[in-house]
Order: structure tokens, then C-alpha cells, then sequence
């Protein structure tokens, strides 16, 4: 009886486990994964479900959680595509609608693991290992074990470690290849234990399980260490190669920081320097002293090291400095050129020696007023090239004027000759070209005041006029640092210019004795205030300008154009009074000098000295430069002299008594104005006009 209770039990669970699975709806994967109880994410994965008796009229709808339908929803099979989330689950869910009995809403489940290191960060590891660069040994990098999310825990797949994905910097290499099942690797230098250009860096990945799965984020390790660099050192004070000088140079090879491992240096050089020797870190090269030092090449340096890397410097092309000719330009009275910085004798020529000549020390003398070259070359076989200097010699010169296109007639005052002209529409053109200037002044004197003007560049003039029965004249001058060239042309249709004329000079009402440069004929003179009278003809009035040579208690001012009133208490002093007319002409000068007894006229032939005296530029501006010279050739007169500057109101401005042959006055704090130099040496008395100009 219980035999036959027991099988009936048995059969009755059979019946009821039929009609469960008759009833019952399963999802089943199209494919068995690689790890049980799991899927792999951003794959298609195709799923089907069983429809039970009852189920054949019911609508399906597929939901996926942490995934999404890859093919349309509906029908018996799906596909689907997992989410790259490390640590979620995949859940599809299977819905039945619509069945049109009680299996309406029925729903089957299926879910499993998602494999996934997507983002996934290594715990703390250290980042960075130190190496020696002069070694060949084997470096071996650690990381923490990465382990895929969700396994390896209680009812959880089994524990999985990812793949170690290793990249290498430039220089380094493996021979295991760089996918690891394991958390380290053994990587080489190629050369050198190269540091400082790359890191080394690891990823996790799944690619054995789940080849399209993304992979963790990277943990990286830099390489530190030295990585030398070499620079090379130029000698202080170096500046380059000049002409001439072959003096050796020895230059150094910087290898930062220092390495043991530096086996050798290897030079290079332009092909015009000789090397002398190398030792060590320094080699001694040779210029040629000539231009081809800075075109033929650089200097470098190549340092290899017994690892088997090679560094190498910068270029360094030594720079050539050429010879230049340094001297004065223009040359006014005295000068000498050089070459700086050669260490040679020189030999010099001048182009033009009517201007100027030059001896074997570089010093020139002046003979007119021209342009040169002064050209030089190297003594003792030194064949660097030296440029020549183009200089101008003396006071500019007027090698043309033009006036309407034809060349006038033109000279050094308006007294000489007379340009005749005609009044017509158009302006007339005066034009100049120069040497040793680039600018002329035009000054017009036109007494009429009917003729319009007008500078139109620095060597072209424009005037215009509407009479023909007038007379004029235009002053043209050109200075530079040596002087003043003066030219006038004097226009009238009259005929020659004449200069004005003193018809009469008288003091105190009786006759003078004047000359036109107060060389002889002096006027004796009482304490008290003289009146002095000049009358001209060609001209309404007159300049008086007063000198006073020696002794005190002389003053004078101008009373009319005509008159003069001076005033003495010293009977010894000695004095003049110049004076000078002016027309469209030029201007005549007179000179009335004053003493009692031995008189030394400050002008006039020098009768017991040699001395000869010029200055220099005139007009001037800041300082005139004084030049004496004698018989004797040395840099000194034998007895002193004596300069007196004077204004035009007889007023001593400077003084000074020297035996130099070349002094300076500064006269930069003067007024612009007309001044007198005065030149005393043993008897004799010279003067010159000297105009400061600003």
C-alpha cells in the first residue's frame, strides 16, 4: 500500500511539473558567454522567448534595463545592445499584452552581469621612477591589480582581472610584448636610459572577453633622471674675428648636468679656421683674420656617450668685423685716420692729392677744396680688404650755378660783374649743385623791395619781378664744418655794380686818417667824448664797431647812421673804430685806429713773426677752432700769443695766452652775432671777422 501511495505521489508531481513548463515563459540568449553570468556591453546580443499554450494571440513587448532594442520590439526575438557601465546589471524584461484570456501581463525575466573597466581608475600607485641615463638596465613598473567590477563576491561571477595595456615613451622598449596578463612590465632603454620624453602609461581592458569593450582610465608613471644637454661656451670678452688677428680661440664644451658616461666630443668648424688642438671638453681653433671667418661655416660641438646616445650643440658662427677707416670727414686743416682695431701696419693713398695728401702715419695735410678717397691696405701680408672712405676736404664749393637752365656769370662778391634780365610770366630759376654741402643759403638784397622770392628746395631759387629799371643782387653760401663758400650775382641792366664809398670821415669836425684795415695811419687822441662822421656815396649809413687793443676807460655807441661818439679816459690805450657800408653791391670797410706813441697796428703785414693764424667753422656755432702755424714744425710757436674775442661794440669776450698751434674757443653761450678775433704774437697783430651764427 505505501509502495503504491509513494508512485501516485510521484506521478502527480510529474503531471504538474508538464503543465507548469506548459504554462511557464523563459528567455534564453541566442549565445553562451565567455564567463558565466555575465554579457558583454556595445555588442548585439540576440534573445528569444518561449510562448506556452495560451500565449500564441498575445502581443510581446521587450524592456531592457541598462541596455537598448537593436532590433524592432515585438516579436518573439530581440536584440540588444548592453551599456558600457562597469559593475551594472543587464535586465530584459519580456511583457505579454493582449492575449485575450488570463495570461493578459504575464512577464518573463532575464539578467546577468555587465563585463565592463570603461573609466575605471587603478587604486594609488607611485608615479615615478627614477633612472640613471648612463645605463642599460632593465626598468620594471607596477601598478595595482584591476579587477572587473561585480565578481568575484557572493552569488557573483568569478572574480576576473583585466588585461594590462602598456604604452612606451620614444626610446624604451619590451620583450614581452605590451598586453600583460600581469600588473607589471620590464621595459629597456634603446640607448641611453632616455628620461624626460614621454611617460609610461596602462590601461585595463576586456578585449579577451569582450573584444569592443572600452578600456579603464590610464595610470601613468614618468621616467626621472638626468638628460643632459650640451651648449658651447664662448670665451669672455670674445666678440668675434677681426682683420689680421690670428690669434687662437679656444672654446668649451657645457655638458649639463656632468655625466661620467661622456665618452668623446666631436667637433666642427668653418672651413677658413685651422684647428690647433682638443683635449677633452675644449678645442683651440685658428681664425684667418680675414671676412671669410663668418661665411665659411659654424662651430659646434657633438658629445657621444658610452651608452650609445649622441648630443650636439647650437651653431655658433663667429662674427667678422670689418676694417674701417676712422678719421675726420670733412677735413678742415689737420687730421689723422686709423683703422680701428688692427693689429697691422697700414700704407695710405689719397685719390686726390691737389686736396689733400696723406703721409705713412695717417695723417693728412690740406691744399684746396675738393672731394678724395682715402683708400689703405695691410702691411705683412695681411690681405683682408679695407673700404675705402670718400671724404670731403676744406669749405664747401659751388660746382655749378644755373639761372633759367644757362650758367650766369657768378663770383665771389657783386662787385665784379653785372647779369642783365627781362620780366616775363614766369619766375626765374636759380639752381646750384654743390660739394661739400648739400644746401645754399639765398640771401636777396633788393633795395626796391619789388621782387618776390621764394627758397623752393636746399639748391633751387625762385624770384620774379616787374621792372626792369632796378638793380639787385642774391647772396649764395653753403657752410659745413670747415667754413663758408660765398658766391653773389649781382643783376642790373644798368651796367657793373659799384660798391659804396666813404666820401668823408672826420672827428671832432677834422679830417682822419682811416685804412681799410687799420695797417697804418693811426689818430692821436685827448681824455674826454670825440664825435666821428662818415659820409657815403651808394649808400645811406653806416656800421661802427669798436676794438680796444690794450688799456682800459674806452667805450663808444652809435649816435645816427652817420655819426659815431666815443669817450676816453686812458690815453695809453690803444683802440679801433671799424666801420662798413653796405649796398646791393657788397660793402666797403674803413678803419680808423687810435694811440699815443708807440702804436702796434693790429692788422698789416707781420714784420718780426712767422705766425699765421686761421679759424674755423665760420660762421660758427658752438666751438671755433683756432689754427696758428709758423715756420717751425712742432706742435708749438717758440714765444707765447695772445687771442682776444671781441664783440662789435668793443667788448672783450675771451681771452687766453697759449703757444699751442690748435685750440678751441667755446663760443656756444655768445649771441648770434659779428665778433673780432684778435691774434698777438711778438709785434705783430692779426684779425679775422668771425660770425656765431644759430
Amino acid at each position: 500500500m505505501k509502495n503504491y501511495l509513494k508512485v501516485k505521489f510521484t506521478l502527480l508531481c510529474l503531471i504538474c511539473s508538464v503543465l507548469f513548463e506548459m504554462k511557464a515563459q523563459t528567455i534564453t540568449p541566442d549565445s553562451n558567454p565567455s564567463i558565466s553570468g555575465t554579457v558583454c556591453p556595445t555588442i548585439s546580443t540576440g534573445y528569444s522567448v518561449s510562448i506556452p499554450s495560451g500565449f500564441a494571440n498575445c502581443s510581446i513587448l521587450w524592456t531592457p534595463t541598462n541596455g537598448s532594442l537593436a532590433s524592432p520590439n515585438g516579436n518573439r526575438t530581440v536584440s540588444i545592445n548592453w551599456d558600457d557601465t562597469p559593475g551594472a546589471t543587464a535586465t530584459l524584461t519580456c511583457k505579454f499584452t493582449n492575449c485575450g484570456n488570463s495570461n493578459d501581463n504575464t512577464t518573463a525575466t532575464w539578467s546577468a552581469l555587465i563585463l565592463s573597466v570603461k573609466g575605471q581608475n587603478f587604486d594609488a600607485y607611485g608615479n615615478s621612477v627614477t633612472i640613471d641615463y648612463c645605463t642599460t638596465n632593465s626598468v620594471t613598473i607596477n601598478v595595482p591589480h584591476m579587477w572587473v567590477q561585480g565578481t568575484g563576491g557572493v552569488a557573483q561571477p568569478p572574480l576576473q582581472e583585466v588585461i594590462y595595456s602598456w604604452t612606451l615613451p620614444s626610446g624604451w622598449t619590451t620583450n614581452g610584448g605590451l598586453n600583460t596578463t600581469v600588473n607589471s612590465i620590464t621595459i629597456y632603454p634603446t640607448h641611453c636610459a632616455v628620461s624626460g620624453t614621454g611617460m609610461v602609461s596602462v590601461k585595463g581592458n576586456i578585449i579577451d572577453r569582450c573584444g569592443s569593450a572600452e578600456l579603464s582610465n590610464a595610470a601613468t608613471i614618468s621616467l626621472n633622471g638626468a638628460r643632459p644637454v650640451v651648449s658651447l661656451v664662448i670665451p669672455q670678452g670674445y666678440t668675434g674675428s677681426t682683420a689680421c688677428n690670428t690669434t687662437p680661440v679656444t672654446f668649451t664644451a657645457d655638458l649639463s648636468p656632468s655625466l661620467s658616461c661622456a665618452s668623446s666630443y666631436s667637433w666642427t668648424k668653418p672651413s677658413s679656421w685651422t684647428l690647433v688642438g682638443q683635449s677633452g671638453n675644449q678645442v683651440t681653433l685658428q681664425p684667418s683674420g680675414g671676412p671669410d671667418d663668418a661665411t665659411t661655416g659654424s662651430i659646434s660641438v657633438a658629445v657621444t656617450f658610452s651608452c650609445g646616445t649622441t648630443i650636439t650643440s647650437g651653431n655658433y658662427t663667429p662674427p667678422y668685423t670689418p676694417p674701417a677707416i676712422a678719421g675726420p670727414d670733412p677735413f678742415c686743416s689737420s687730421g689723422t685716420y686709423s683703422i680701428q682695431g688692427a693689429p697691422n701696419t697700414v700704407s695710405w693713398t689719397s685719390s686726390n692729392t691737389s686736396a689733400l695728401t696723406i703721409d705713412a702715419n695717417g695723417v693728412g695735410t690740406r691744399h684746396g677744396n675738393s672731394s678724395t678717397t682715402i683708400s689703405a691696405t695691410f702691411a705683412g701680408g695681411c690681405t683682408a680688404p679695407i673700404s675705402p672712405k670718400p671724404i670731403w676736404v676744406g669749405i664747401p664749393v659751388y660746382w655749378s650755378i644755373t639761372l633759367d637752365g644757362t650758367s650766369p656769370q657768378w663770383y665771389s662778391d657783386c662787385n665784379t660783374g653785372s647779369i642783365p634780365f627781362t620780366v616775363g610770366p614766369d619766375p626765374h630759376i636759380l639752381e646750384t649743385t654743390l660739394g661739400g654741402s648739400s644746401s645754399t643759403t639765398f640771401t636777396l638784397n633788393d633795395p626796391s623791395g619789388t621782387i618776390v622770392a621764394i627758397a623752393l628746395t636746399p639748391t633751387r631759387y625762385s624770384f620774379s619781378t616787374k621792372r626792369t629799371d632796378i638793380s639787385f643782387s642774391i647772396t649764395l653760401s653753403s657752410s659745413n664744418s670747415c667754413g663758408t663758400a660765398t658766391q653773389c650775382i649781382y643783376f642790373s641792366n644798368q651796367g657793373t655794380c659799384t660798391l659804396p664809398q666813404y666820401t668823408s670821415i672826420t672827428v671832432d669836425g677834422g679830417s682822419a686818417n682811416y685804412s681799410a684795415d687799420c695797417s697804418s695811419g693811426a689818430n692821436s687822441f685827448s681824455v674826454g667824448t670825440h664825435n666821428l662822421t662818415a659820409l657815403t656815396s651808394g649808400s645811406t649809413s653806416t656800421t661802427f664797431s669798436l676794438s680796444v687793443f690794450s688799456g682800459t676807460g674806452v667805450s663808444g655807441h652809435t649816435v645816427s647812421s652817420t655819426q659815431y661818439s666815443f669817450t676816453t679816459n686812458n690815453t695809453t690805450a690803444q683802440f679801433q673804430i671799424r666801420l662798413s657800408t653796405t649796398n646791393t653791391c657788397g660793402t666797403t670797410i674803413q678803419c680808423l685806429f687810435f694811440c699815443n706813441g708807440s702804436c702796434v697796428y693790429p692788422a698789416g703785414p707781420i714784420q718780426t713773426s712767422q705766425a699765421k693764424m686761421s679759424a674755423y667753422p665760420n660762421p660758427s656755432s658752438s666751438t671755433l677752432t683756432v689754427q696758428v702755424s709758423d715756420s717751425l714744425e712742432n706742435n708749438s710757436l717758440d714765444q707765447p700769443y695772445q687771442l682776444h674775442l671781441f664783440n662789435k661794440f668793443g667788448t672783450n669776450v675771451f681771452s687766453i695766452e697759449s703757444n699751442e698751434k690748435v685750440l678751441e674757443i667755446p663760443v656756444g653761450n655768445l649771441p648770434p652775432d659779428i665778433y673780432y678775433l684778435h691774434f698777438r704774437h711778438q709785434d705783430a697783430v692779426l684779425e679775422r671777422k668771425i660770425v656765431i651764427k644759430r
